[in-house]
Parts: C-alpha cells; sequence; structure tokens
C-alpha cells in the first residue's frame, strides 16, 4: 500500500505492522466535535494515532517537516494543494 521511502518515514515514528493503540480518546474528541467515528475511521486510528512523522520538505531542499495524526490536538487549518501533491508521492497509491 506505501512506498518503501514511506514505510521507513513511518518506522522511525514507531509504527509497526501490528501497532493498535487506545483509540478511546480520538472517539471522545471526534464525536464532542460532532464526527461521526466509522469502522474504517478506527482501524486507521489504531495503526497510525499518535505518530509524530517527519519528512523531507517538499519546497526547502535539506529540511524536514512533520506532521501529527492526533485528532485529538487537531486545529482547523488551510487546505493546500502544494502539500497534497507531494504526499501523493510519498504513497505508491494515490489515496486521496
Amino acid at each position: 500500500m506505501f512506498s518503501a521511502a514511506t514505510i521507513a518515514l513511518l518506522q522511525r515514528a514507531g509504527w509497526r505492522d501490528d501497532r493498535q493503540v487506545d483509540t478511546s480518546e480520538y472517539e471522545k474528541r471526534l464525536k464532542s466535535e460532532g464526527y461521526p467515528f466509522h469502522a474504517v475511521v478506527l482501524d486507521f486510528l489504531e495503526r497510525f494515532g499518535g505518530l509524530l512523522v517527519v519528512h523531507p520538505h517538499h519546497r526547502v531542499p535539506q529540511t524536514n517537516d512533520e506532521f501529527y495524526l492526533n485528532p485529538a490536538c487537531s486545529q482547523p487549518v488551510a487546505f493546500d494543494t502544494n502539500r497534497l501533491a507531494h504526499h501523493r508521492l510519498l504513497c505508491s497509491q494515490r489515496m486521496v
């Protein structure tokens, strides 16, 4: 599903193929904000929730960027199509 480069970044962040974290705080936060909590969301957050992923910045050479997969700490952000294009490069298949 992911490219080798993406898997390496995830593993550096602490991800393992058998990773499963408690999602109760995520579920509580999402439901309190009116978001539905589907099984696919639960599966994703069990596997990737809480990871701080550091990756090469897509605009500034030799600089890192990061993202934190934690809806309990989320804030609304403006959608940036340039970032979307970069993240598509991290996956071997389009996932968006």
